[in-house]
């Protein structure tokens, strides 16, 4: 999108997308992974299903209602006349739609929810490509997103038929209830720190700057949306055994793994803003360069706390997750007020960085409570990023060729640290390899000869 619009209009774009992501979040994190933590254990997944397709749904159409007369209060502005009704119409599709997803997710049926995600996310992007080409513009990329969450709503309905949800009613499940609450008060605050910056922005300042900020934040995001999907697989597993060591087994090797493999990503970025931004975007958004690199910290800081929020809701403590937050949010939303006005992107990056270690502070001290730290060898994780950045900086990154012919020997050479440091062991490669080669492949046969 930010090649086929301009700057203003892919502001406009990164404004909706932010009021969407806001209401959309709260229904897909709320009642969903609550559904997908009680199948992970309930024999009775009807009535599971049942009381959470009908608590989100009402829910959707509560925040929508309150959305649409707040939006029609405040007045944004002509130019979301049109996307506003839309977002709360698609919101709505997707609240059922995401009890399915999810409730795949607690049934361990990890290959029907990957189908159901990539096709959702084919058609998304697909289905907006197509309709700004056609010149629907910023509303054809909301209508595209649309379409996205219909494919999702039909496939995920379609894979958790054998559960029979929509025959006789079973009566609400209590307990879920209860769970969801305090979830769906910490997930609000987890969803609208890296979200409510981009629509203070377009409030206090321009779509323009908007425009450039949702290049900056689309590239730093992308540890905060792998350790997303990588929380997709654990989560179910940390909830079935959260009476034992096997729990937090998983979220020490998940952590490890958000070290190793995803807080790089934003360590090349505070390096080279300025280079990713442009091999990625058009030259005319390297303005956003400098809030690229703030926003990058501030997004290593959100995937960390992510896996953290999700691992304790997994364990059953949804309700320490929100009195974290909470605080956290607040400081940020005064941050944005008092910042933005007078530093512009650059104000919002640095809210939206500080609100995130505040709301990880609290959550790393209970982390060490529970005894999910990793060993004290993993310190040398800080040599590991230091070679990254060095060759980063030295390396030739003029154009873009050289800016990618940079990242890839960086990250031979970090990957390389890693194993001279005795960070990554031979079961480590075999484990992440697992899915990509099939066991018995010459590959694969070849890591058996290396030394752990």
């Amino acid at each position: 999108m930010g090649w086929l619009l301009d700057v203003n209009s892919y502001g406009v774009f990164g404004v909706s997308l932010a009021m969407y992501g806001l209401l959309d979040n709260i229904t897909q994190l709320g009642f969903p992974t609550t559904a997908a933590r009680f199948l992970t254990t309930s024999s009775d997944r009807r009535r599971v299903l049942q009381s959470a397709i009908l608590g989100n749904l009402v829910l959707a159409v509560i925040i929508t209602t309150a959305f649409y007369l707040v939006m029609q209060a405040v007045q944004f502005g002509p130019a979301y006349e049109r996307i506003i009704p839309a977002i709360t119409i698609i919101v709505v599709i997707g609240s059922v739609g995401y009890v399915a997803r999810y409730a795949l997710q607690g049934m361990f049926r990890f290959r029907q929810m990957a189908l159901s995600d990539v096709l959702s996310a084919a058609l998304k992007v697909g289905g907006a490509f197509l309709l700004v080409w056609l010149g629907l513009g910023v509303f054809g990329a909301v209508l595209g997103v649309g379409i996205g969450l219909l494919t999702l709503l039909l496939t995920a309905l379609f894979f958790v038929r054998d559960t029979r949800f929509w025959q006789r009613w079973q009566g609400v499940d209590g307990g879920l209830i209860r769970f969801a609450f305090p979830m769906f008060i910490g997930m609000i605050c987890l969803i609208m720190i890296p979200t409510i910056d981009i629509l203070a922005l377009g409030y206090f300042s321009s779509d323009e700057a908007a425009g450039f900020y949702q290049s900056a934040v689309t590239i730093a995001r992308i540890p905060y949306f792998l350790a997303l999907a990588l929380m997709a697989a654990v989560f179910p597993f940390v909830a079935r055994h959260t009476s034992s060591a096997t729990a937090r087994d998983y979220i020490r090797v998940t952590l490890k793994y958000s070290f190793l493999f995803l807080l790089p990503i934003s360590v090349a970025i505070v390096v080279l803003p300025g280079p990713i931004l442009t091999l990625m975007f058009p030259v005319k958004y390297a303005p956003a360069a400098g809030a690229f690199a703030i926003i990058a910290i501030g997004m290593a800081l959100l995937a960390t706390l992510n896996i953290i929020v999700q691992s304790l809701q997994a364990l059953g403590r949804p309700g320490l997750v929100a009195i974290c937050l909470t605080p956290a949010l607040m400081v940020q939303v005064v941050l944005l007020r008092l910042l933005i006005p007078g530093y512009g992107m650059e104000g919002a990056a640095v809210a939206t960085t500080l609100a995130c270690f505040v709301g990880l502070l609290p959550l790393l001290r209970e982390c060490c409570r529970l005894g999910l730290t990793l060993k004290r060898r993993y310190m040398m994780i800080l040599p590991c990023y230091m070679i990254l950045a060095a060759v980063l900086y030295f390396f030739p990154h003029a154009g873009r060729l050289q800016t990618l012919c940079a990242l890839v020997v960086a990250g031979v050479c970090y990957l390389v640290s890693l194993r001279l440091f005795r960070l990554l062991a031979r079961g480590d490669i075999e484990t992440i390899l697992s899915g990509v080669f099939p066991k018995g492949n010459r590959f694969t046969r070849m890591l058996k000869k290396l030394p752990e």
